[in-house]
Formats: C-alpha cells, sequence, structure tokens
C-alpha cells in the first residue's frame, strides 16, 4: 500500500491484516442524487475504510467496511455505512458506493 493513499496497515497474524483509512473521500467512493453525480466533498465529507486482507492459498481476499459521515449546511451530522459492492443512502436520497479503487491500490492492480 502506498503512502499516497494516505491509510494505514497492521499485521493480525502471518495471513490476515487490516488497513485503515480515514480522511477526503477522494475517489473512493461516488455519490449520486436520482442518478446525477453529487460531490460528497461539498458536505464536508469524511470517510472511513477498513479493510480486512485475508491470504488464503494463492489468492487474496479483501472484506472492506465504508463509513461516510457528511455534515450538512445547517451542521447536523449524518452517517453511512456500505462494504465494497453495496451502497448506502443518505435520508435525503444521496447514494454512495464504492469505486474499488481502495482495494485497487491495496492489490497494486491499478
Amino acid at each position: 500500500m502506498s503512502r499516497s493513499a494516505g491509510a494505514t496497515a497492521t499485521r493480525i497474524n502471518s495471513s490476515v491484516g487490516t488497513v485503515l483509512y480515514s480522511g477526503a473521500p477522494r475517489d473512493y467512493i461516488s455519490c449520486a442524487l436520482r442518478g446525477d453525480p453529487v460531490n460528497i466533498a461539498d458536505r464536508s465529507a469524511v470517510l472511513d475504510i477498513r479493510t480486512t486482507v485475508a491470504g488464503v492459498e494463492d489468492a487474496v481476499r479483501l472484506n472492506t467496511q465504508y463509513v461516510v459521515t457528511a455534515t450538512s449546511s445547517d451542521g447536523e451530522t449524518r452517517s453511512i455505512a456500505f462494504r465494497e459492492g453495496s451502497a448506502g443512502t443518505f435520508d435525503d436520497g444521496v447514494r454512495c458506493s464504492s469505486t474499488g479503487a481502495f482495494e485497487e491500490t491495496i492489490t497494486g492492480q491499478q
């Protein structure tokens, strides 16, 4: 994992580790409202990602949890959580999902 990703990695044992990221959403998620792209950074959003990396025989398995916390213009803070391959939706209808870019950074398949 490159330092430019802004993440930290921790080894749990010889075949399992975790990678944590907390910061700007970057290109790790995409968000839309009724099909139109939404710049979640405009909502003072913070993205927290936790990926468990497990080596199984000749394969690497990733399990990623995303939490997006956004602050509205009136100062109200809301959060959504979702896993890779799925999406979360804020109360106002903004739907966010992972782009796969974080996992690609971990595996080096950019």
